[in-house]
């Protein structure tokens, strides 16, 4: 019996997550913008492009999807893709103008706040979630 190693196993969740197109979850909590993530910080401290290339992989489907019939919730919906895009973009994962790469995501979570009255429940979800990541007291990073 030949033992799987961890990359093994990210290997082949990620290309289990690519092949389910189109019930894909584009999500952060257990779709392809987590598993990007996870990917990502991988391939940097094993040194592994062949996870990095896959990251690149799921990091394009992402950007390709059609962010308006995407949920809000932070965990699984556009939030919080936008959120682990820029996480990337600033841990100098992926590089380019990140206000263009963001531009669908801000413009359709700033439409649905501002023309729906359940804007504001979502937004407290949000914030509750936001405290959940990274704590009431996170620490500021600046990137260089």
């Amino acid at each position: 019996m030949i033992k799987q190693t961890p990359t093994d196993i990210l290997l082949e969740r990620a290309a289990a997550i690519r092949s389910k197109k189109p019930d894909i979850n584009p999500g952060l909590k257990d779709g392809l913008t987590g598993s990007a993530l996870v990917l990502y910080c991988l391939s940097r401290q094993t040194n592994s492009s062949q996870l990095e290339e896959q990251a690149g992989e799921l990091l394009e489907d992402i950007i390709g999807f059609q962010f308006k019939k995407f949920s809000l919730p932070f965990s699984t919906g556009i939030p919080g893709i936008g959120w682990g895009l820029q996480y990337l973009w600033e841990q100098r994962f992926i590089d380019g103008d990140i206000d263009f790469i963001l531009e669908d995501f801000d413009n359709t979570v700033r439409e649905v706040l501002t023309y729906n009255t359940y804007g504001i429940n979502i937004l407290s979800s949000w914030v509750r979630t936001l405290f959940d990541v990274i704590g009431p007291n996170p620490t500021p990073r600046t990137v260089s």
